[in-house]
């Protein structure tokens, strides 16, 4: 077991916590490396935040550690 999992249960997802502050690519190729975070061998990948019940678990486990977090905004094209 992983003590840092968390799951969310409406979206299914699972979100681990990882607390470095490195860069944004950093970030994502450490998170997509199998051998360093895998869940049944499926690799992570940095959160994408798609609801309110999301962004409340994420705010939760980044609150207590004070950490850097990557977020990102996508916005259709007018």
């Amino acid at each position: 077991a992983n003590p840092g999992l968390r799951f969310e249960p409406k979206s299914g997802k699972f979100f681990r916590l990882q607390q470095a502050a490195v860069s944004w690519t950093v970030a994502e190729r450490d998170a997509r490396d199998p051998a360093r975070h895998s869940i049944n061998g499926v690799a992570g990948r940095l959160a994408t935040i798609r609801s309110v019940e999301e962004n409340t678990l994420v705010a939760q486990m980044a609150r207590p550690a004070f950490s850097y977090i990557w977020l990102a905004v996508l916005t259709k094209p007018k």
